[in-house]
């Protein structure tokens, strides 16, 4: 699909009258290259003259012409054609508009297909883009270096990735402060994370560190455990954030990485434990069916016991709020040495 940004080319001959020598020299920008290419042969059989084409981006050529390159016709940029008119190296009476060019935008090929049809939508696609790779030379790339800080929507307001970010203390409500106050005594830590946006709803914050004070921290299922659930809800919702919070912690719990990478691709892990398999299963049933079958449910109970499994279920609803909570204020991932969740095929 096209980028809405187009590029305009054009020609235009050097200061010097043009040559009637052989062969006619064309510098030519490298997207104009399949089109040069196709007419060449008809005019050098219609003209009789001969062709001579050179091709690279339009500001190496540029800098080509600058240098003294000798040339007989230059399609480049419209800006850098302009520029060269205003140096005296490109004839202005010659210069003609020939050609528009979009630029393109491609994705991983396990990426879900983002919606571009509309410039907000499009912004929205980068914002919410794991990484981006643009094009370090070329026509485009001056327009795609400057595409992620000059995202803005309305009166030249920031589309800000963070929709809910942290609340300066100065301007909590008093509501508010008791609810960081209250989560600084619980958990000892200050706020972060899916607490940033909770805390717009303080009471509900709140009510959200009491139930995770158990789930996280007392469940009947041990932490290794514990936090091989949360990371393979991490993974059901592609939520990096949440993935990069207990990643690390899983391991330290005892969680193999091998095991980990697997889901972090999403793919059964070949050597679980015993375990380990069963509560994969289960939680697998669960985010991928919205239900679990008679014989992974039993396999569960036989071992874990009816409490457990409760709280894997629990645990797999808790932090899938959290990803809710996350997801919709876009919080950011941050750096981590942890995996990267790719997008899976729908």
């Amino acid at each position: 699909r096209t980028f809405a940004a187009l590029l305009c080319f054009g020609f235009a001959l050097p200061a010097a009258a043009l040559a009637q020598s052989s062969p006619i020299i064309i510098l030519s920008s490298n997207a104009t290259k399949a089109v040069v290419e196709t007419l060449g042969p008809g005019f050098e059989k219609a003209s009789g003259q001969q062709v001579l084409f050179k091709f690279a981006n339009s500001a190496e050529l540029k800098a080509r012409i600058d240098e003294g390159e000798a040339f007989d016709v230059a399609i480049l940029t419209a800006p850098l054609i302009g520029e060269l008119v205003t140096s005296g190296r490109l004839t202005a009476a010659s210069r003609t508009d020939i050609a528009r060019s979009g630029v393109g935008m491609a994705i991983h090929p396990l990426a879900i297909k983002p919606d571009i049809s509309s410039a907000d939508a499009l912004k929205g696609a980068l914002i919410r883009a794991r990484s981006i790779a643009l094009v370090g030379v070329g026509a485009s790339a001056p327009i795609m270096r400057a595409v992620p800080p000059g995202l803005s929507q309305g009166q030249g307001r920031p589309l800000a990735g963070d929709r809910l970010p942290a609340i300066p203390p100065a301007q909590m409500t008093p509501a508010q402060q008791q609810a960081v106050a209250d989560f600084k005594t619980a958990r000892g830590v200050a706020v972060t994370g899916p607490f940033h946006p909770l805390l717009r709803s303080p009471e509900l914050m709140t009510r959200t560190r009491a139930m995770g004070d158990y789930l996280r921290y007392k469940s009947a299922l041990p932490p290794r455990l514990s936090e091989f659930v949360i990371l393979m809800t991490a993974r059901a919702w592609t939520q990096q954030y949440e993935w990069n919070a207990h990643y690390p912690i899983a391991i330290k719990a005892g969680l193999r990485p091998e095991v980990a990478q697997a889901v972090a691709e999403g793919r059964r892990p070949v050597a679980m434990a015993a375990d380990e398999a069963a509560l994969y299963d289960f939680c697998q049933e669960l985010h991928r069916d919205k239900s679990v079958s008679d014989a992974t449910y039993m396999r569960a109970v036989a071992a874990f016991g009816e409490q457990a499994v409760v709280d894997a279920v629990g645990i797999s609803g808790y932090y899938t709020m959290l990803a809710m909570v996350l997801d919709t204020a876009r919080t950011p991932a941050g750096d981590s040495t942890a995996p990267v969740l790719r997008p899976l095929p729908r």
